[in-house]
């Protein structure tokens, strides 16, 4: 036989002859060789869109986590606002008896000079209190705060005439 060329042999049944078949050599490494390229490739792109196919769905789910985690974080601080602005509702309700009734003693009591001090320092403390209050509703509601400037000074002397009185 011809190196070139590729033959098998084969018996045909009951007969006890061969049917010998002959192909040229190179159709056949041809086609060999085009099968494993297509082999090896379409293994190569399945394995590509394989690792594609994760790295997606890694993805997905990272970005799916981020978001419950966002209306987790969102959910905890609707439930702050809310627990602030009810402490803040209650806090008010009581200052302003306080507030009341410091104006009421303010009023009468114009000639002890005294007691118009204590009465003063005191209301002074109750404006701050409201102060306060009225921040914690504005986080509670969302609202912006607006930031201002203090007079430390006068901060410092409301807090020493306390600080007197209470010594």
């Amino acid at each position: 036989t011809d190196r070139k060329a590729i033959g098998l042999a084969s018996p045909v049944a009951n007969t006890g002859w061969y049917v010998y078949v002959e192909a040229p050599r190179d159709a056949y490494v041809a086609s060999t060789r085009r099968a494993g390229a297509v082999l090896l490739f379409g293994g190569l792109i399945g394995t590509g869109l394989a690792l594609l196919m994760v790295r997606l769905a890694r993805n997905e789910l990272s970005r799916q986590h981020q978001q419950e985690l966002a209306i987790l974080e969102n959910q905890r601080l609707e439930a702050l606002g809310l627990m602030t602005g009810g402490i803040a509702h209650d806090f008010n309700n009581l200052l302003t008896p306080i507030i009341g009734g410091l104006d009421l003693l303010h009023r009468r009591s114009e000639g002890d000079a005294r007691a118009l001090r204590l009465i003063d320092g005191a209301m002074e403390s109750a404006e701050r209190c409201r102060a306060l209050v009225s921040r914690l509703l504005a986080f509670a509601r969302r609202q912006s705060l607006t930031p201002r400037d203090t007079d430390l000074a006068g901060l410092l002397q409301g807090l020493t005439d306390l600080l007197e009185r209470s010594v």
